[in-house]
């Protein structure tokens, strides 16, 4: 992800909005957010913008209907797919001339913060209610001499408790860092 902030900037510096899209897609591959040389996409925005960026006549109106999907996308996605939904927003308005917009854009951006998801508030208690669940079942069905075994289920799901723990961090450094990106990019307008 090195000199990512510049590849950032440059989306805003191409003079054609195909290799604004392109630009932007390959910030998507740098994030993971977009697979390598993938023609399908996890939502319609992004399925449409790899369709406009080899197109060979984009028009306003596909422009249009570009920033539509992914305001759609922006409302429904969470974390940092909301934060490329914004950009993908971004992207379609500068290429249509409303600076204004993409400024604003911008603000909003800024003002957006990492929220956990239900299952990242709650997968503690659910797994420990699970685990202790299963210890129990276990425990009923063997006449209470599986001592050894639901050790081990409860060893293994706290190893995965913390895994998924570390990724909700890390997915926050992430978040943190994409969006700081996105604040930092110079419009020049």
């Amino acid at each position: 992800m090195q000199n990512l902030e510049t590849n950032l900037s440059q989306i805003f510096l191409n003079k054609s909005i195909q290799d604004g899209l392109n630009n932007f897609l390959e910030v998507g591959k740098r994030y993971g957010l977009v697979a390598d040389n993938s023609k399908i996409f996890y939502n319609e925005a992004l399925n449409s913008a790899f369709q406009l960026k080899q197109m060979q006549n984009v028009y306003r109106e596909d422009l249009l209907r570009l920033v539509n999907l992914f305001h759609v996308a922006a409302n429904k996605d969470e974390c940092i797919f909301k934060l490329y939904a914004y950009l993908g927003e971004m992207v379609c308005y500068w290429f249509l001339g409303e600076y204004n917009l993409v400024k604003s854009i911008k603000n909003t951006v800024a003002n957006t913060q990492y929220s956990r998801t239900w299952w990242e508030e709650n997968r503690r208690d659910i797994l420990s209610f699970g685990g202790g669940a299963l210890a129990g079942l276990a425990a009923l069905l063997t006449g209470g001499f599986s001592v050894p075994i639901t050790g081990g289920i409860a060893i293994a799901g706290y190893r995965s408790l913390q895994s998924c723990i570390s990724d909700s961090s890390e997915m926050e450094v992430l978040f943190n860092k994409f969006k700081s990106e996105i604040v930092s990019i110079n419009l020049c307008i």
